[in-house]
C-alpha cells in the first residue's frame, strides 16, 4: 500500500516520513505507525494508524491506506491526474522542456530572494485571465538566463520592477502588474511588422519551425498557482519570459552596433 501511495503521488513534489512506535513485550512486538507528508508548498498532512500490527511493514501499509483514502490527498491526486491527462503534445512545450534542461535552468518558484538580487534589465510575462502569475527573467552574472515564477508577493514584485533598469514585455494588456513602472519596453512594437506573436518571433529566433500554442485545455486546467502547476506549465511559462529576454538582447545588441 505504501508503494501505491508513492505511485499515486508521482509527479507531485513531496517528502514523506514514517515513524514507528513499538509496544508489547519484547518477544511479541506490536507496531503502529505515523506518516507525515510535506508538499512543496509547505502544506503538511499527518496520519496515524489505529490498528496495531506485528510487523512494521503492515503498520506502514495501514497508515499509507489511511493517507490514500483521506479527502485531502484524494483531492490532490485527482487534480494531478486531470492535469497530466489533459496535456497534449505541443512543439513549444517540448522545446521549452529541452531548452531549460540543456541550459541547466531551474525556475525559482515564489522565491522572494530572487527580488533582492541585481536590478538589471528584466523580461516579464503573465499567465491567467487576471494575471494570476508573473514570470521574471534576467541574465545572471555569467550572462545566462535565470527565471522566477510568482503567484504571490505582488507588492514586492512591483517594488522590484520599479527599480529595474528596464522591464521588457511582449504585447498584451496585462499591465496591471506594471502599475507605476515607467521603465517598460513593449518588445512587440520594436520587432518586425510581420511578426505579431511571441511564439512566431521565437520560432524565427531559434530557426525552428513555427511554434504553435498548446490546445485550449492546457490553459483551462490550471489556476496558474505557481506551487500547483505541472512541470510542463512551468517550462511553458518560464520559456515565455526567457524568450522575451533573448529577443530584447538581440534587438539591443543590433542597435548598439548600428550606433557605432
Amino acid at each position: 500500500m505504501s508503494q501505491q501511495l508513492n505511485e499515486a503521488l508521482q509527479g507531485t513534489e513531496y517528502t514523506s516520513k514514517y515513524t514507528y512506535n513499538r509496544m508489547g513485550p519484547d518477544h511479541i512486538p506490536i507496531w503502529n505507525a505515523s506518516l507525515v507528508i510535506m508538499l512543496s508548498n509547505h502544506i503538511k498532512f499527518g496520519f496515524k494508524s489505529e490498528c496495531n500490527k506485528t510487523k512494521k511493514r503492515d503498520a506502514a501499509n495501514t497508515v499509507a491506506r489511511l493517507a490514500l483514502e483521506s479527502p485531502e490527498l484524494r483531492k490532490i491526486i485527482e487534480k494531478k491526474k486531470y492535469k497530466v491527462q489533459t496535456i497534449k503534445e505541443n512543439n513549444y512545450v517540448d522545446f521549452a522542456k529541452k531548452y531549460i534542461a540543456d541550459n541547466n535552468i531551474i525556475p525559482h518558484i515564489n522565491d522572494l530572494d530572487f527580488l533582492n538580487n541585481r536590478r538589471v534589465t528584466v523580461a516579464v510575462d503573465f499567465e491567467g485571465n487576471q494575471g494570476e502569475m508573473i514570470q521574471i527573467a534576467r541574465f545572471n552574472g555569467n550572462n545566462k538566463p535565470e527565471v522566477a515564477l510568482f503567484s504571490r508577493y505582488r507588492y514586492n514584485i512591483l517594488q522590484y520592477l520599479q527599480k529595474c533598469k528596464r522591464v521588457v514585455y511582449w504585447g498584451g494588456n496585462d499591465l496591471f502588474y506594471l502599475t507605476g513602472v515607467t521603465n517598460i519596453v513593449n518588445m512587440q512594437t520594436l520587432y518586425s511588422e510581420n511578426i505579431v506573436g511571441l511564439k512566431s518571433a521565437l520560432g524565427e529566433y531559434f530557426g525552428t519551425c513555427a511554434f504553435g500554442k498548446p490546445e485550449s485545455d492546457f490553459y483551462s486546467n490550471t489556476n496558474w498557482n505557481a506551487n500547483e502547476i505541472t512541470q510542463s506549465h512551468i517550462n511553458y511559462a518560464a520559456m515565455d519570459a526567457i524568450g522575451t529576454l533573448l529577443l530584447f538582447k538581440r534587438w539591443y545588441d543590433k542597435k548598439k552596433l548600428q550606433a557605432k
